[in-house]
C-alpha cells in the first residue's frame, strides 16, 4: 500500500490556523470584558509584569481599588477565591510615585492556572495607547468635516481645536483632524463648482 504524500503537512498547517482563530476569538471575547473596557476607560499605562508569583500564590496588580474589586468578582464568579485588600489601604497603594502605583489581588496559583483562558486573558490583558497614537473619534471627525465646510467660524474653530491637539501631544489626532477639515473644504468648493454649474 502506497502512502499520500503530504498529508501530514496538510495536518500540521491546519493547526496553526485553528490555533490563530481560537487566538483572535478570544481576543475578541477579552476586549468584550469589563475588565477591559475600565483599563480603556483609564488611559494610563498598565503595571508590568501584570502578574507576580509568590509560592502558592498568585498576585494580580490593578490600577485602582475599582479595578481590584471588578477583577475579584470577575474571579469569584468561576469560583476562584480571591484576596483584596481594604479599601484604604488599596487607594494607599495606588496613589504611590505619583498615582502611578498599583494594588494587588491575590489568588491561588494553582487554580488560576487551571482557569478558563479567557478569564485569564480578560485578566492580564494591557490595553494602552500612547495620547501621540489615539485616533480621532468620529464625532471629532465630523467637526472637522463641519468646520470646513463652514469658512469663517469653521477657520476660528479648527485652528483652535488643531493647536489644542499639538500642544497635549496628540499628533496622530491633530493630522486626523487636519484631513477631516480638508475634506470639509473640498466638499465646500465642490458646492460652489456645482452649483456655478448648474447656473
Amino acid at each position: 500500500m502506497t502512502t499520500v504524500p503530504g498529508n501530514t503537512n496538510c495536518q500540521s498547517s491546519a493547526e496553526p490556523v485553528t490555533l490563530t482563530l481560537t487566538k483572535l476569538w478570544t481576543r475578541r471575547r477579552v476586549r468584550d470584558s469589563k475588565i477591559w473596557r475600565r483599563r480603556k476607560q483609564l488611559g494610563v499605562p498598565p503595571p508590568f509584569p501584570i502578574t507576580r508569583k509568590e509560592g502558592s500564590l498568585l498576585h494580580l496588580k490593578c490600577l485602582t481599588p475599582e479595578e481590584a474589586w471588578l477583577v475579584a468578582q470577575e474571579l469569584e464568579k468561576e469560583d476562584i477565591v480571591a484576596s483584596v485588600p481594604d479599601t484604604l489601604k488599596m487607594g494607599r497603594q495606588c496613589r504611590k510615585n505619583g498615582c502611578s502605583g498599583y494594588t494587588e489581588v491575590s489568588v491561588s496559583a494553582r487554580a488560576y492556572e487551571m482557569a478558563d483562558p479567557e478569564l485569564r486573558a480578560s485578566v492580564e490583558f494591557q490595553y494602552y495607547i500612547s495620547p501621540e497614537n489615539r485616533p480621532l473619534n468620529l464625532a471629532a471627525m465630523i467637526a472637522g468635516i463641519g468646520a470646513g465646510f463652514t469658512p469663517l467660524p469653521g477657520a476660528l474653530a479648527f485652528a483652535w481645536i488643531f493647536t489644542g491637539y499639538l500642544n497635549s501631544g496628540q499628533d496622530r489626532k491633530a493630522r486626523q483632524f487636519l484631513s477631516s477639515y480638508l475634506a470639509g473644504c473640498a466638499a465646500l468648493v465642490g458646492c460652489i463648482v456645482v452649483g456655478m454649474t448648474l447656473c
